[in-house]
Order: C-alpha cells, then structure tokens, then sequence
C-alpha cells in the first residue's frame, strides 16, 4: 500500500458544531475537495495530539494521533463521502501491552511515519 502524506490546512470546529455533536472538546476541521466536491471532514484529535493525514490512492483518508504524553495512539478512516469516521473504520489503543503485539518491541519510540504506516496496515487488514 503506498500512503501519501497530506498537507491540508486544519481548522477548529465551531462551539455550535460542537455542542450539537455534544463533544467536550473542539474537533480539528478539514476541508477537502475531490473530483470537484468538498466536504467537510471532522478530525477527532486533541489539541496536544501529533496527527498527519494520509490518502492510499482509492479515496480513503487516514487521520493517525498520537500522544505520547498521554500513551495512546489510533487510525481513523474516512471513505470519500464521510464527513467523520465510522467506528468500523477506527482504532485506538492505549497501553505498552497492545504497542508490543501491534507496533513492536519499541512502541510509540517509533516514528511517526512508521506507527502510521502499521496502523494503516492494520485497520486495512481488520476491515478488509
């Protein structure tokens, strides 16, 4: 699978948006346009996450977080149309006991691009 970085500018979520959607915290906003659409995409990521968006060339986007800090790491996919994830298309995981079995010995102590890249191959083999 090849994954190309996203460089997209990201915005943060309204209070109204976000009272609707009853979250505790504003959500980072992207806008993204494809074949001529934009749509709006809702990032559930924190403000002290580290994420990067992904594209595989099929029209599905990948938000990967990470938080050191806090020892959690996840993947969430958005299909063309979706303006947020669906929870068959998410992961998350908090914890050395899961970083051991998923992403190695080493864990979060990896690289940004390599946590991505294994998560990714992960959700894409769990939903395939």
């Amino acid at each position: 699978m090849r994954l190309r970085e996203l460089n997209l500018k990201t915005y943060r979520e309204s209070l109204d948006s976000q009272s609707a959607a009853r979250r505790e915290n504003p959500a980072k906003v992207i806008k993204l346009t494809l074949s001529g659409i934009t749509r709006r995409h809702v990032l559930p990521v924190g403000d002290s996450d580290d994420f990067d968006l992904y594209d595989d060339g099929t029209g599905r986007i990948y938000c990967v977080s990470i938080n050191r800090a806090m020892d959690y790491c996840g993947v969430q996919a958005y299909d063309a149309q979706d303006q947020e994830p669906s929870a068959e298309l998410s992961i998350f995981h908090q914890g050395q006991e899961w970083y051991a079995e998923t992403l190695g010995p080493r864990g979060l102590d990896l690289s940004d691009r390599t946590i991505a890249r294994r998560l990714i191959t992960l959700l894409s083999e769990v939903t395939a």
